[in-house]
């Protein structure tokens, strides 16, 4: 009951600090729906005042004083607005509109290359997602059910395949072993395995709950279950789920690095650590952050980006929050993802800031 508690309060404190983006997302929704109320379309929010109140109680308990966050330092500003991001081929890679943007780690130019069919819904992009692997970039779009693999030479679509995801996924894809990884499934419980080289569905692997997040990376596939609260390991050789995790409360967000698989947790603020080699739970890390938040690993820390603390960083050895930075996002609250590469971090949403690596 008491974990239920905080991961109300939390969302809610997320909600409030975040009424200034200009579409309702799912996370809101999922608020409206416990509190008996609902977002409207502005994204504001209608609430009694028992529920400001515990706005007032969340500021207090787990506000950082400002004393304790510094301003990190913002190398360039890229004008395009997105949300997932993929490093590779010496580039950043985001979906901005009906475009891809390459973004090279050289000199911050950007090529737009149009992604005939692909969209996005309403203010940020619902549902379009990215991934780079496999010597390609892929494009996911649930809304229209369908994945674009762009060649990073040619800057063509090469293949525009016809895959089942689930709604609500967040365009998430998993991308390594020869194959595409999805969820999909009305209830957001099944990972479905296609080729890479010819778009042709594999296998169909059971999950036990409703899973949000995919990740290729140390020879398994890793998948968030958000529903049960668990991250799930597949074996790609025999497309069996081999291993089950315990996480903390609603495990979204996860990344590679450092030997080990890092997984944030909405629900909380957590960072849980796992062993990439024996899928043990090593560590599980306070943030101070709330709800809604992504995380990267790069330049030997780990890093989290939320709407209460606009970037932390941890050091991965000790476990330790070593650093929380603001970053000037143009009025808006916070970033919606965050990416390392060619020596800097990478924070997407209305625009891409690259960030200077705090020292």
């Amino acid at each position: 009951m008491q974990v239920f508690r905080r991961r109300g309060r939390n969302e809610l404190l997320a909600c409030y600090l975040q009424i200034g983006w200009k579409q309702c997302n799912k996370d809101r929704a999922w608020l409206g729906d416990l509190i008996g109320r609902r977002c409207d379309q502005g994204g504001s929010v209608v609430m009694p005042p028992f529920f400001a109140l515990l706005i007032v109680l969340s500021l207090v308990t787990t506000t950082v004083r400002a004393g304790e966050i510094q301003e990190a330092h913002i190398e360039a500003v890229i004008s395009r607005f997105g949300y997932f991001m993929g490093a590779g081929f010496d580039s950043m890679w985001v979906m901005s509109g009906d475009k891809l943007a390459r973004i090279r780690l050289a000199d911050n130019s950007v090529t737009d290359i149009p992604i005939e069919g692909a969209g996005n819904i309403g203010g940020l992009l619902d549902g379009i997602g990215l991934a780079v692997g496999e010597g390609a970039v892929w494009v996911p779009d649930v809304n229209r059910q369908v994945i674009y693999k762009v060649d990073p030479h040619t800057h063509q679509v090469a293949t525009r395949a016809a895959l089942g995801m689930a709604g609500g996924s967040g365009g998430s894809i998993g991308v390594g072993e020869g194959a595409l990884w999805v969820i999909a499934g009305a209830r957001k419980n099944e990972l479905k395995r296609y080729s890479a080289e010819t778009g042709t569905e594999e296998a169909s692997i059971s999950l036990a709950s409703a899973s949000s997040d995919v990740l290729v990376a140390f020879g398994s596939v890793w998948i968030t279950g958000t529903g049960n609260e668990e991250l799930y390991r597949v074996n790609p050789a025999i497309n069996q789920v081999v291993s089950t995790i315990d996480l903390h409360a609603r495990p979204r967000s996860l990344a590679r690095g450092e030997g080990s698989i890092w997984v944030f947790n909405a629900g909380d603020g957590t960072v849980d650590q796992i062993d990439g080699n024996t899928g043990k739970l090593l560590a599980t890390i306070e943030t101070g952050g709330a709800a809604r938040g992504a995380i990267a690993v790069g330049g030997g820390f780990v890093w989290v980006v939320t709407p209460l603390v606009p970037l932390i960083k941890i050091d991965p050895g000790t476990h330790l929050v070593r650093g929380k930075f603001s970053i000037e996002m143009g009025g808006y609250s916070g970033g919606s993802s965050v990416g390392y590469s060619g020596g800097s971090l990478w924070i997407s949403g209305p625009t891409i800031r690259r960030v200077t690596t705090p020292e």
